[in-house]
């Protein structure tokens, strides 16, 4: 902190990050945000953001931020989403950002929020047409269309796009789309 101007300036808020991170994840994210902001094309502005990531997926999955330093009760769900957004918007078009953005809809997926979970998983099949996930993620937006139908008395217009994804699936892939 003495010398703010230090070419290792980056390197050192990544080892401090680094040692916070084994006490308290989230005290790390302010040194790995800093070098995110301010140090874009340093080296370690990649390991930086693969360890944000990290912590998304952990929060993601259930991980809850300490209470003033003591108890796990802190509800860290936006904290997981924005931090996977941000992941894919400082390295668009990367394997990391292709990971990201496939945890975020199933993190919208098995939270049963299926209009976010539809529109990332188009998001997905948008930005990553070549990805090994573009399978799971057409079949995950059929579903997610599927899901968000409440009945006739309400709007059908997610079971009308179920159709029309799966009728573009058949043309595409036409064992997959039966397996549907």
């Amino acid at each position: 902190d003495r010398y703010p101007l230090s070419r290792y300036r980056a390197d050192v808020l990544l080892i401090r990050g680094d040692a916070k991170r084994g006490e308290d994840e989230y005290e790390a994210l302010f040194d790995y945000e800093e070098i995110c902001r301010r140090y874009p094309g340093s080296e370690v502005f990649i390991p930086t953001l693969e360890r944000q990531y990290e912590i998304a997926v952990d929060y993601a999955k259930g991980l809850r931020r300490r209470f003033f330093g003591t108890v796990r009760i802190v509800d860290t769900s936006e904290d997981a989403q924005e931090l996977l957004i941000r992941v894919q918007e400082r390295l668009p078009g990367s394997e990391l950002a292709e990971r990201a953005c496939m945890q975020l809809a199933d993190y919208y997926f098995d939270r049963r929020e299926m209009i976010m979970a539809a529109e990332t998983y188009r998001i997905f099949m948008e930005n990553f047409p070549r990805s090994a996930g573009v399978n799971k993620a057409r079949l995950r937006l059929i579903y997610a269309y599927l899901a968000g139908f409440r009945g006739p008395e309400y709007d059908a217009s997610g079971l009308l796009e179920a159709r029309a994804r799966l009728r573009t699936l058949q043309g595409l892939q036409p064992a997959l789309a039966q397996q549907a």
